[in-house]
């Protein structure tokens, strides 16, 4: 079993690195897009607008930045 294990291992990182960690953001703006347009949260662009206009920014907590490298790290801790 144990063999299994270690011969597994090296293909799962791998696999990890390409898929996973790579691009945290692929899908993220299109969900967030997604819910704007269906009325659950604020606008992607409401983000750019506040920087151009020196305005603070509160986007939805789900997708900040860090909460995103937090939801990558607890899942391949629980994988």
């Amino acid at each position: 079993m144990l063999y299994l294990f270690a011969a597994e291992f090296p293909f799962t990182v791998a696999a990890l690195a390409l898929f996973a960690i790579a691009q945290p953001n692929t899908y993220r703006t299109r969900l967030w897009e997604d819910g704007y347009n269906n009325g659950f949260n604020s606008s992607p662009t409401e983000i750019l607008y506040s920087y151009a206009n020196h305005r603070p920014i509160n986007p939805p907590i789900i997708w900040s930045q860090l909460f995103v490298q937090l939801d990558t790290g607890s899942h391949v801790v629980r994988t």
